[in-house]
């Protein structure tokens, strides 16, 4: 119990402090956000060494008033081990205009991304480590009289790390079907030779899971994003909801 009070302090601190305290210190322009992000994760094991996977992501700002983005997310898994999995797969995104700085119109992206997930356990506990690079193709906004074309794409490298800590918290009748996950995730923007030139944002979340099967789980909770918006000082300070449908059946032949 020391443990759950204490990371619900910990998210409750992210949420709500950053945004006022950072801009009283430094100057920074922040604009808060109160989002709400639904998705649905899909697992599909179709061999001991291969499955399928696919996110889907409805992203809204005002919780679920307007548009923030749609993501589609399908990839292609590799089981090198039981503790480690590589993934290979591209994300097609649509970002809307939304809060202090808008974009001009809706904003499309294309990326490939290649990732590895390696697991621990310690006692109960299961530790992950996500390493995802992203090669994105972003669409370049061009006013042409009334109205705003995409004129283009440029392309940009990025870099992602996830730290997750699961636990289970208990049973319900009879079955480990409740469990809470924590993470933090840190975004870098890369060069052309792949090396760190500059921060792009952070994820920092608490959910809580139900087990509906073993193949079907839903989750529910809540996620700080502290996002760059470039010109030196912008950022978004976005307190976020989070409610997730995910499904996992494996389809191995058994026997």
């Amino acid at each position: 119990m020391k443990f759950l009070r204490f990371i619900s302090a910990l998210l409750l601190l992210l949420i709500v402090k950053p945004g006022a305290s950072c801009a009283q210190a430094s100057g920074w322009d922040i604009d808060p956000n109160v989002n709400g992000w639904f998705s649905y994760v899909g697992k599909y094991r179709l061999h001991d060494r291969f499955g399928l996977y696919n996110e889907l992501h409805f992203r809204r700002t005002h919780v679920v008033t307007g548009w923030q983005q749609y993501l589609f997310r399908p990839g292609f898994d590799y089981f090198a081990n039981p503790n480690l999995k590589l993934t290979v797969g591209m994300t097609v995104i649509r970002s809307h205009p939304y809060g202090k700085w808008p974009a001009p119109r809706v904003i499309p992206e294309q990326n490939v991304w290649v990732q590895a997930l390696l697991k621990q356990k310690v006692k109960r506990l299961t530790i992950s480590h996500r390493y995802r690079l992203e090669e994105r193709w972003i669409g370049v906004a061009h006013a042409t009289g009334n109205e705003v074309l995409i004129a283009g794409y440029a392309h940009a490298s990025r870099f992602r790390y996830r730290l997750t800590f699961k636990v289970p918290l208990g049973k319900v009748s009879g079955k480990n079907r409740l469990a809470l996950t924590v993470f933090s995730e840190s975004w870098l923007n890369l060069n052309a030779w792949h090396l760190p030139v500059s921060f792009n944002q952070h994820w920092f979340s608490a959910t809580l899971g139900y087990a509906l099967s073993k193949d079907i789980g839903l989750q529910i909770g809540a996620l700080h994003q502290w996002l760059f918006r470039g010109n030196g000082n912008r950022f978004e300070s976005n307190p976020t909801l989070l409610a997730g449908f995910s499904w996992a059946p494996d389809f191995r032949r058994k026997g």
